[in-house]
């Protein structure tokens, strides 16, 4: 729900966490 600092996929991706840019 919350959007990551630097993160291609969105917000709504979770798995990522924010961290990870894509992968």
């Amino acid at each position: 729900s919350k959007a990551p600092p630097h993160s291609s996929f969105g917000g709504g991706g979770g798995g990522g966490g924010g961290h990870r840019p894509y992968m």
